[in-house]
């Protein structure tokens, strides 16, 4: 009885030290049977990602989803953010790393990141609220904003060099000003279950404020390419 009370009273951080080193005495999981048990607690995280806010998921309501006991998810991750990650590295990255392919144009590069937006902006809006306190979160979005707002620079600075783009902006100030104008934007409408408005339209506000601002003869249409 001493024990539990103790138990009880142990920080998340200490018990993930205690499940850490469980884990480092326990039998050794079959590669094909751990990957089976991640892929089914991240699905089932995803699926709660779609239905709820991310700060109301709690590893009880993984372990309900998935049957697995308490000892079996600690396993396998320490914590939610851990899943997000890997979940982000899963499922995200694929599709994330071909928004800002620098071979497309304008309107290409504002069409491709509202397609991303749509099927993952509630993931992404889960992972940017565990950055500002997770260390390992903070520093892999940190490396990834960096990376995008790289890639639109180059196309910036490719299309100023085009006639096509504004010459007097800095292409990484203006790639970065961009960046989290239609980032922030999208995150709002479709990291969120009460979205309120078309593809169609989210295209449009963009390419008539953000992205007018460095073409200053783009199209509203994705259609009409800068």
């Amino acid at each position: 009885m001493q024990f539990v009370c103790r138990i009880k009273g142990l920080t998340w951080c200490y018990m993930n030290d205690i499940f850490a080193s469980l884990r480092q005495g326990a039998p050794a999981v079959p590669t094909k049977k751990r990957d089976e048990m991640r892929r089914i607690i991240m699905d089932a995280t995803m699926k709660l990602i779609n239905e709820r806010d991310v700060c109301d998921i709690k590893p009880s309501d993984i372990m309900k989803i998935t049957g697995l006991s308490r000892a079996a998810f600690y396993y396998h991750f320490p914590d939610i953010p851990s899943i997000l990650l890997e979940l982000y590295q899963r499922d995200a990255m694929p599709m994330g790393n071909t928004i800002t392919d620098t071979n497309n144009n304008a309107a290409q590069v504002i069409t491709n990141v509202v397609n991303y937006f749509i099927k993952f902006g509630r993931l992404e809006r889960a992972i940017l609220l565990y950055a500002g306190r997770h260390r390992t979160i903070y520093d892999f979005m940190n490396a990834r904003i960096s990376w995008r707002i790289n890639q639109i620079a180059t196309i910036i600075k490719r299309d100023q060099a085009a006639g096509l783009a504004r010459p007097d902006l800095d292409p990484i100030e203006a790639a970065a000003m961009s960046h989290f104008a239609v980032s922030g934007y999208l995150t709002w409408h479709f990291g969120r279950s009460d979205n309120p408005i078309s593809p169609e339209k989210a295209i449009r506000h963009i390419m008539l404020t953000v992205v007018h601002d460095i073409y200053p003869n783009i199209s509203a249409s994705p259609s009409q390419p800068a």
